[in-house]
């Protein structure tokens, strides 16, 4: 078997053997390096009986760039078939991430048959099977009205719509990329409020604008399917227009990635409102804390938009979430914070966010400091809000109050970092207007910056809150590596209160306000009632 390690998984259940009803079969595949065989879980009623590879050739999964995925056989064991109507899942090994199609359902009519051999070398193309996978529709809408250089639609498996369907971009005949459909739109959404299909953003690359003719078209991936009104032909112009023009202040987002935050979700998002943030994209990786229905009543009132970002997703499912961001929303936001749960941007002698834009058009990013914030001396969670029950902080010249996090102008970004993008052009400048590498690791040489501007990190809160931390580990290491577990060192090293610091309470009465505003949104109050949180 192969390590298990970051993949983007792409893939297929396909079903039982037409001539063997004890054998599954399918595809799967890691997005990222196509010619790799990956290793799958099988699961029988949730419990897994066991974990196989996909190492078998089948020649439609081979394209012009070579192969994209393969196949794999599994005979269900007769001592795990009751006779029974059981669920049966595959999933990409060591997480929760199924393929499409999975789960499916089977009784003693499709269970235990004596059939053939399995074929080593079953190479029936997808088109020629009899799959409900292939009763797709979808439309390619075209070009995005707010960003030229995004292609945007939607597709749908009718008869499993709440499945996200994966999709081969192909341009001018080569496959250039496998995106899923994970954008819900309210178009594609029934009367129950069931999702019927689901929506795509695609950024084209840069080398496709040169004042040519190209061909561009999106299909149903491993299969010759195309999506309505594809492909689309167009003539790409060479200057695109990548920022979007807005009549009012510039369209301010925040993207976040987050583990079991409920406590703190509602004053978090209610504080970056107040200081000028009009979006949020949030990303829950595998919160058990009811945070779920949270945000999804957040999401249905119109106030965010949430993904379910599983570990699958890879080991450092905080850069890949920032991706994913960047891939479907780099059009929307004219500027996007990547910012934690436990950090807050608070503006020092401004109202907003805003008053920091006035940059020059060359600086892709802003960076800015951190401000290391300690416990307070507390022990244990009290009654209040994190700005109003954490007021003691390190000194300005403490280590750690040097890193950053960065304000980014969304479409200038090439790739995300934890602290500092890597731009299309231009450059990240610290507030001392200071140039700042890419992504971000070496602070050592730039000067801090808090007078006006400054990140406030409640890195530790109480010691109680800190152990609750530990637990949820870190979102920007290996799953399972001695990285990705904490340290009470971290505790003493960031645990720092000499200095009285105050400047976040000036918004402590607008947050209540506005945390009172969304309680009383619909579904909200009873969601975080159930899982005794109160506001």
């Amino acid at each position: 078997m192969s390590e298990t390690r970051s993949i983007k998984g792409i893939g297929y259940l396909e079903g039982f053997h037409p001539s063997d009803k004890s054998v599954i079969y399918g595809w799967a595949g890691d997005g990222k390096i196509p010619s790799t065989r990956v290793d799958l879980d099988v699961l029988l009623d949730g419990v897994t009986v066991a974990r196989i590879q996909c190492d078998k050739e089948r020649k439609d999964l081979v394209n012009e760039k070579g192969r994209f995925g393969y196949a794999f056989m599994f005979r269900i064991p007769s001592t795990h078939i009751h006779g029974r109507q059981q669920q049966l899942s595959v999933r990409f090994a060591a997480s929760s991430q199924e393929l499409m199609q999975s789960p499916i359902r089977f009784g003693p009519a499709t269970a235990a048959t004596e059939g053939i051999e399995e074929d080593a070398n079953h190479n029936t193309p997808i088109k020629h099977l009899p799959l409900t996978t292939l009763q797709c529709t979808g439309y390619l809408d075209g070009f995005d009205p707010a960003d030229s250089m995004t292609i945007h639609g939607w597709a749908s498996d009718m008869m499993h719509p709440a499945n996200m369907l994966i999709l081969e971009l192909r341009l001018d005949g080569k496959t250039e990329e496998f995106i899923q459909c994970d954008c819900l739109r309210k178009d594609l959404v029934n009367q129950a409020g069931e999702p019927q299909g689901f929506g795509f953003f695609y950024q084209l690359p840069a080398r496709m604008f040169d004042g040519k003719a190209h061909e561009i078209d999106v299909r149903i991936a491993n299969t010759t399917i195309s999506l309505q009104h594809s492909p689309l032909r167009k003539v790409l112009p060479g200057n695109p227009q990548l920022v979007p023009h807005h009549d009012e202040l510039p369209a301010t987002a925040i993207c976040a990635i987050l583990k079991n935050e409920l406590p703190y979700l509602l004053e978090w998002i209610a504080f970056h409102k107040v200081v000028g943030f009009s979006d949020f994209v949030l990303y829950d990786n595998m919160s058990n804390d009811g945070s779920h229905a949270v945000l999804t009543a957040l999401q249905e009132a119109g106030e965010i938009t949430f993904f379910s970002w599983p570990d699958a997703i890879g080991p450092n499912r905080q850069i890949m979430a920032y991706n994913h961001y960047l891939q479907h929303f780099r059009s929307r936001h004219d500027w996007t914070l990547f910012l934690d749960l436990d950090e807050f941007f608070v503006p020092v002698q401004e109202q907003t966010v805003h008053s920091l834009l006035n940059v020059p058009e060359e600086t892709a990013a802003i960076a800015i400091n951190w401000m290391i914030f300690g416990s307070t001396g507390a022990g244990i969670r009290s009654e209040g809000l994190v700005i109003e029950r954490f007021v003691r902080r390190a000194p300005e010249d403490f280590q750690q109050n040097y890193p950053f996090k960065s304000l980014c102008r969304t479409a200038l970004i090439d790739r995300p970092g934890i602290h500092a993008p890597k731009p299309w052009r231009g450059s990240t400048r610290n507030l001392k207007q200071e140039k700042v590498g890419v992504f971000g690791f070496d602070w050592s040489h730039l000067q801090n910056s808090h007078e006006k501007f400054r990140i406030h990190h409640y890195f530790v809160k109480s010691l109680q809150e800190w152990e609750l931390k530990k637990k949820r580990g870190r979102p920007d290491a290996d799953i399972g590596s001695k990285f990705s577990r904490r340290s009470d060192y971290e505790f003493r090293i960031y645990d720092r209160n000499e200095i009285l610091d105050e400047s976040a309470l000036r918004f402590l009465d607008a947050t209540r306000t506005e945390m009172t505003r969304l309680s009383s949104l619909p579904g909200i109050a009873e969601a975080l009632a159930a899982v005794g949180v109160n506001v």
